[in-house]
């Protein structure tokens, strides 16, 4: 196990996108039950919003040269190749069978948030403190932390990858520069446009029966999701 020294009054915090939908996983977790008390926090997402922040986070990382729509249809291929689980736009967003076998396995020790909570840190800290049963308290949430940045455009991202240029600029430029041209090279992810309407019009035809199926979850937290209408 990642946490062997652990005593009777400590807790320790695991967390990955692919736990929800990788194989085997729950087995895992069940055989760590065994010895502890587990629970599990899952946060979930709309499928389209969800499926386009991943797409920006291969952009971002330049792994993917591909459009949203060509990169759907390369999925089951790049699966069967063990591409890497970031590439997997349809997979990771179908949710609904994974958190009801989650919860057929650990009942009142799953607990389901909204991916939107997350927009407010006292509303999530508050109801995971009452889920694991520890004091809540508050956080100093004016500051934005870890906000999507995408580069501006192909230029930016065959500077920011230059490995001559960048050996060059950490021994030649100082602190305040750095952050200067990172800054210059790239932009909000909200500011830019890396998926057409029509594409995520397209996604969520075909994400419809997942979509459909979570809305009649009660496990699934969907009353913020966009209307299908």
């Amino acid at each position: 196990m990642n946490f062997p020294d652990l005593t009777d009054d400590q807790w320790a915090i695991d967390g990955s996108t692919d736990y929800i939908w990788a194989d085997g996983t729950i087995g895992k977790l069940m055989e760590f039950a065994q010895t502890c008390e587990v629970k599990i926090i899952c946060i979930a997402r709309e499928p389209v919003s969800r499926a386009v922040s991943e797409y920006n986070h291969t952009l971002r990382h330049g792994w993917e040269d591909m459009s949203f729509s060509h990169s759907l249809h390369a999925e089951q291929d790049r699966r069967s190749a063990g591409w890497h689980p970031l590439f997997y736009h349809k997979r990771r967003s179908e949710i609904r069978d994974d958190i009801h076998r989650y919860h057929d396995a650990f009942g009142e020790n799953l607990l389901v948030l909204d991916y939107q909570d997350m927009k407010t840190a006292d509303v999530v800290l508050e109801k995971v403190a009452k889920f694991l049963g520890v004091p809540d308290k508050p956080v100093d949430s004016s500051q934005a932390h870890n906000v999507s940045l995408l580069e501006k455009n192909k230029l930016s991202g065959r500077l920011k990858r230059s490995k001559f240029l960048l050996s060059l600029g950490r021994i030649l430029l100082p602190g305040v520069i750095k952050r200067w041209l990172w800054n210059a090279l790239h932009v909000e992810a909200k500011h830019k446009t890396t998926v057409s309407e029509k594409e995520k019009q397209a996604y969520s035809a075909l994400m419809a029966e997942e979509i459909a199926a979570c809305k009649s979850s009660p496990l699934v937290p969907t009353d913020r999701w966009p209307s299908s209408e």
